[in-house]
């Protein structure tokens, strides 16, 4: 049956040699420099933006245990914060703005002790209950909360991966794979399921999804695999793409995707 496939897949290639190719595997994860000030950003996209609910979702992979890093934000100045999530020695956390600044918002963290192996984390957040949950590898944390945000600030932030705009500090120092950005609240068994998984790019409520893969693969360094959801990503500084991946799995549903064809 291996050899079958083989064949088929092959052909595949030389019948289609200009076809659109999809990489089905998790190849490569971006590589960021603390010391380079190193990082990744999408322009401000209304998508990225969701007023009701949000989950988002990366892989990450620190070079040290104890500083404090950002993975993801969409804030650039004290009126136009929308949310963040970094990582501490001791601690994984949050913000949500609902006016831009900091007098309504909703913050709070979940303890962890860092360390310097791949991690998937989650955060998830429903306006309409006020209800903050930070998953590390599937598994819901403790997660605090102080004050209240009834929404979320569509600000004109960018969506930047590994730096905290605002405060000019916590880059990234390590690798990052597979961020995502969704319109709703993802459950744990959604999150548990797709966490290995690349994603077709067209699921329900995903409205921000980078793969992080080699810039050489089509599709495959910063857009979304779609086309269609928020904008593709500006490296900064001149990060590297790393081998190192948290996992290599198939895309979402098990395909294996080549030029035009996909053989299930």
């Amino acid at each position: 049956m291996k050899k079958l496939l083989a064949i088929l897949i092959i052909i595949s290639f030389l019948l289609f040699p200009y076809g659109d190719i999809l990489a089905a595997l998790n190849t490569y994860s971006i590589d960021l420099e603390s010391t380079s000030s190193q990082y990744v950003y999408a322009n401000d996209s209304t998508d990225l933006s969701p007023t009701a609910a949000i989950t988002l979702e990366a892989w990450s992979k620190r070079e040290d245990a104890t500083s404090i890093m950002m993975i993801v934000g969409k804030m650039d100045s004290a009126t136009q914060r929308t949310y963040y999530l970094y990582t501490g020695a001791t601690v994984i956390g949050y913000e949500i703005s609902q006016d831009g600044a900091t007098t309504d918002r909703q913050y709070g963290s979940a303890t962890w002790t860092a360390d310097t192996n791949w991690h998937h984390i989650a955060f998830t957040f429903n306006c309409s209950t006020q209800t903050p949950i930070i998953y590390l590898d599937g598994t819901p944390l403790s997660t605090s909360s102080t004050g209240n945000a009834t929404a979320i600030f569509d600000s004109t932030s960018a969506f930047v991966i590994g730096f905290d705009v605002v405060d000019n500090n916590y880059y990234f120092d390590g690798k990052i794979d597979e961020v995502r950005v969704w319109s709703d609240v993802r459950t744990q068994t959604e999150i548990q399921d797709n966490d290995q998984l690349q994603l077709n790019g067209n699921e329900a409520n995903l409205v921000g999804y980078w793969m992080l893969n080699n810039n050489a693969e089509d599709k495959g360094e910063t857009t979304d695999p779609a086309g269609s959801i928020a904008d593709d990503l500006t490296l900064v500084n001149t990060p590297v793409y790393s081998t190192d991946v948290p996992f290599v799995g198939a895309g979402a549903g098990g395909a294996i995707i080549v030029p035009d064809v996909i053989w299930w």
